[in-house]
């Protein structure tokens, strides 16, 4: 058994395995579909592969004004998630982390849409500042949310 792709694939093995590992150091093509082979050729099944790509870059940020925050006023906190694949598993949080050093989750978004390459996106949460905010870190994550079994 063997694996043939465009990018990577392996041998035939002349050993009889179950399973049979395929490696692959970078991907340039998203939507690759490899397929088995065996010494008799062609095997009937075809490979999905779920390519998971983590951010290149994850920051936060504010609208609204004045600059710095005030008792009252509401904001717009946006988590900026560059670079990332699938977006599909991408879960993005908010986090409040007061003076004391105690973390609040504000908020967890997901997407929906089921697109495998990869992309930006921007998640938004309005926070209204109190007077318990004062001195507060605001800061949001992203992951990619591989369920309880993993890939």
């Amino acid at each position: 058994m063997g694996w043939e792709a465009t990018q990577g694939g392996t041998g035939l093995t002349d050993k009889k395995v179950k399973f049979l590992n395929w490696r692959v150091n970078s991907f340039t093509e998203w939507n690759i579909k490899p397929k088995c082979y065996t010494d008799g050729g062609q095997c009937l099944k075809q490979l999905d592969i779920t390519v998971y790509k983590l951010p290149d870059s994850v920051s936060i940020s504010y609208r609204k004004y004045p600059d710095p925050m005030a008792e009252g006023d509401q904001y717009q906190l946006q988590c900026h998630v560059q670079n990332i694949a699938p977006i599909e598993r991408l879960r993005v949080t908010f986090y409040k982390v007061n003076t004391t050093g105690e973390q609040t989750e504000l908020d967890t978004k997901k997407f929906k849409d089921n697109i495998n390459t990869p992309v930006n996106k921007i998640y938004t949460l309005d926070f209204t500042a109190s007077r318990d905010d004062d001195g507060a870190q605001l800061w949001c994550s992203a992951m990619l949310d591989l369920g309880p079994e993993g890939p």
